[in-house]
């Protein structure tokens, strides 16, 4: 319907978060944006970071977090092989890895090359009502990347026979916005919830070419319960909306986060997709973290 919003969830969601427009690391690929979150190092920029052999993977989100007192996950609707991943992730220090080849096994189905996005989802949730100590879910999600022809056809909300590529893009930008939906109302009280984009969409009239290759992603740090844009005091000032902050920002604060902690805390756990820097006081990010990529 015209006038509607294409993600009305993720819409909502912003205005009661800390949000920030950040220029994305997309040099030689999608996973420069994840080797950026997790090592809050710039990533080489000539071949695929994971690729590089014998890179110490030391002082890692992961390895911060267990000695914080966490138990961090690594989920991807991918294969392991993907960019070579798993062998990268496996020297990084998380609790557990669940790339495609285990959440088969599992039952989760791979229609269109990988894990659906809502099973990921599901199943991060699902771990997090369960969880007995501080848990961090380090997820990316697949279905809603381009060539945007993995959503199930009826799936497809907006347009079911999609007429070419901005058609396909915007079903499955309301495919990941329904699935993002479901997930944060499954998540326990307090979750915090990380989100930012690897790269934009490269769609036309849907991206910045002026920013280069990577162009310009969101940024969004939610807590489950609470109003978290009500504290940050840079919110409408240039800086958040069209400044110079990076992915690189935002892993900076998510590590910084992490360093201020001097033990784990009393209760619950988060989550960071595949999406700030300290301008705003750490102590606003809570203590449940979900990063969650696109």
């Amino acid at each position: 319907m015209e006038g509607e919003w294409v993600m009305p969830f993720l819409h909502g969601l912003k205005a009661h978060s800390m949000f920030y427009a950040l220029q994305a690391i997309h040099r030689t690929g999608s996973s420069d944006a994840d080797f950026a979150l997790l090592t809050a190092s710039m990533p080489n920029g000539k071949i695929a970071p994971f690729r590089v052999e014998g890179y110490p993977y030391d002082d890692t989100l992961p390895e911060l977090a267990r000695q914080r007192g966490y138990c961090c996950v690594a989920m991807h609707g991918n294969t392991g092989s993907f960019f070579n991943r798993r062998p990268a992730y496996e020297k990084m220090g998380f609790s557990e890895v669940y790339f495609a080849e285990e959440l088969h096994r599992m039952g989760c189905e791979i229609p269109y090359g990988g894990v659906l996005d809502e099973d990921v989802l599901r199943l991060s949730a699902q771990w997090m009502q369960q969880a007995r100590q501080p848990t961090i879910h380090f997820i990316i999600t697949l279905t809603s990347h381009g060539p945007f022809n993995r959503v199930p056809a009826e799936k497809r909300e907006l347009f079911p026979q999609p007429a070419g590529e901005s058609e396909a893009y915007l079903n499955c930008m309301r495919y990941v916005d329904r699935a993002l939906e479901a997930y944060v109302a499954a998540l326990p009280e307090g979750t915090v919830v990380v989100l930012y984009g690897d790269h934009d969409s490269g769609v036309q009239g849907y991206r910045e070419a002026s920013l280069g290759s990577g162009g310009r992603v969101p940024g969004l740090i939610y807590r489950k319960g609470d109003d978290l844009s009500q504290r940050q005091w840079t919110r409408e000032t240039d800086l958040a909306r069209c400044g110079p902050l990076t992915q690189l920002d935002l892993a900076s604060y998510v590590h910084g986060s992490l360093r201020a902690r001097t033990c784990a805390p009393d209760r619950g756990s988060g989550a960071v997709a595949e999406t700030a820097r300290g301008e705003e006081p750490r102590r606003e990010v809570g203590d449940r973290r979900t990063p969650l990529r696109r």
